[in-house]
């Protein structure tokens, strides 16, 4: 029986679909004789329940693809240079593990750590994995089934069957791999995120023997640093100072509606306006946003990773533009949550004090957006840091660089290539509780590096935890 699964298992691990090697939906298209999910569910019902058990939600399409024997996370073009994330399976595959593996952790943790991969962010192609992917997502498997109350054993079962010691070009030798799961097993095992906690006399020796240093009003990259502080433990004290765990995990369905009133100065003149904002999401992936201005009344339906206009008739049209391109996908209402729970790289930078406020700075990882229009090729980089309150472990600031690569199609005299550069700082003010989770009802951004100076105000007028919606409006009919 192990040796029958052992084989079904490497031919997840090792595969990169060679022979099925799908690159666009069209491929999938052919190569799938169903399309979405006109029969058994066990698989969609299965993710769901993994990300469930920790308050996460899908930032990838489940695609079921009779007879690849397997289970894949795949990055696939879906036209114009756009990317989705897709997990590919195949039914009868978690059938038969079912059957043969004696337990059906083995199946999960194939699961878990596809949806891993997809959870990191790990931008899977054709040309195969890599060593530290596989990792992390070997670490997040094993941190999800200490969540779903599997032994470490249970945990650590696929992998034991493995026959093949060697690492090979994309995976990890089979030890490594067992300490990753390990290692995620433990950060997982219990019903909250272990982290340690900031020692209290850290805290006392950075508020009172450096209170005069630390003192910057400025944002120029110059930290206090300091040692025994970790960005997790940061990131930790954040989520638990905004609510704790439990509560996030109950945020299902929210609704946020706010003003935003921008402010820019042209010709020496003060402009104005004034915008109307309204979310509501049914996931954080899958939501309705409404925009009201002076001039007009836009709704877009954001499903799947595409995104939808609403027509005069009434009906949904595709947008030619992707969310991906509209930047992160979340997998929590709370961002903080998904960093800590998909072992983000975090770096912390140190202390600083900016305002009166002592805060944390912790640089957030990279995210990376390309727009591909008719026109031109933008490329944005968008650098963030958090800067937490150390008195109070809410987020005070978030200073903000865009670095984007202009490259036109079509060259005409008013268009050449070329790079911009953009700083923003974002004030978070006035939190309060919706639902035991505390939320910040106003935000101030304004530029730092601009010779035409323009800030924007969010005042938040409600915000609804848990509301009830119609399922049937977040999806396109036909």
């Amino acid at each position: 029986m192990k040796t029958k699964l052992a084989i079904v298992f490497v031919l997840l691990i090792v595969q990169t679909i060679t022979a099925q090697n799908y690159q666009t939906v069209e491929d999938i298209n052919n190569a799938c004789s169903q399309l979405g999910f006109a029969g058994d569910e066990d698989a969609e019902i299965a993710v769901d329940n993994i990300l469930d058990k920790m308050g996460l939600y899908r930032n990838f399409v489940i695609q079921e693809c009779p007879n690849i024997n397997n289970a894949v996370a795949k990055n696939i073009d879906i036209g114009s240079g756009k990317k989705e994330r897709y997990i590919l399976y195949d039914n009868s595959f978690f059938n038969k593990i079912d059957e043969k593996a004696g337990n059906d952790w083995a199946a999960t943790s194939v699961l878990a750590h596809e949806i891993g991969h997809h959870l990191n962010g790990h931008a899977l192609n054709d040309e195969g994995s890599n060593h530290k992917w596989e990792l992390e997502a070997d670490e997040f498997s094993g941190f999800v089934l200490a969540r779903m109350g599997a032994s470490l054993q249970d945990a650590q079962s696929a992998i034991q069957t493995l026959r093949y010691e060697k690492a090979t070009s994309t995976h990890p030798a089979k030890a490594d791999r067992l300490i990753a799961i390990e290692t995620g097993w433990n950060r997982g095992n219990g019903k909250t995120i272990v982290v340690k906690k900031i020692d209290d006399e850290i805290i006392k020796d950075i508020t009172e023997n450096n209170e005069e240093e630390i003192i910057n009003n400025d944002f120029e990259d110059d930290y206090i640093v300091v040692d025994g502080i970790t960005a997790e433990q940061v990131i930790s004290n954040y989520v638990n100072a905004i609510g704790g765990q439990e509560k996030i995990m109950n945020i299902k369905t929210l609704i946020q509606s706010f003003t935003q009133s921008s402010f820019s100065l042209i010709n020496d003149e003060t402009n104005e306006n004034v915008n109307q904002h309204n979310l509501t999401f049914l996931t954080p992936n899958n939501l309705i946003y409404n925009l009201v201005t002076n001039f007009s009344n836009t709704k877009i339906l954001q499903l799947d990773g595409k995104l939808y206009n609403k027509k005069d008739s009434g009906k949904w049209e595709l947008s030619s533009i992707s969310s991906s391109q509209l930047g992160d996908n979340y997998v929590s209402y709370i961002y903080e949550y998904s960093l800590l729970l998909t072992n983000a790289k975090l770096v912390f930078l140190g202390v600083k004090t900016i305002g009166g406020v002592s805060c944390y700075a912790i640089e957030i990882p990279k995210t990376e957006i390309v727009n591909n229009s008719d026109l031109l090729i933008s490329k944005t980089k968008i650098y963030k840091i958090n800067y937490y309150s150390i008195d109070t472990g809410l987020l005070a600031y978030v200073k903000t660089t865009n670095i984007i690569d202009f490259d036109y199609k079509k060259e005409t005299k008013y268009s050449k290539d070329s790079k911009t550069t953009s700083k923003l700082i974002t004030s978070y003010l006035d939190y309060r509780p919706v639902k035991g989770v505390l939320f910040p009802f106003r935000m101030e951004t304004k530029k730092l590096d601009s010779d035409l100076p323009y800030s924007h105000i969010n005042e938040y007028t409600d915000i609804q935890v848990n509301p009830i919606l119609n399922k049937e409006d977040f999806i396109v009919k036909e």
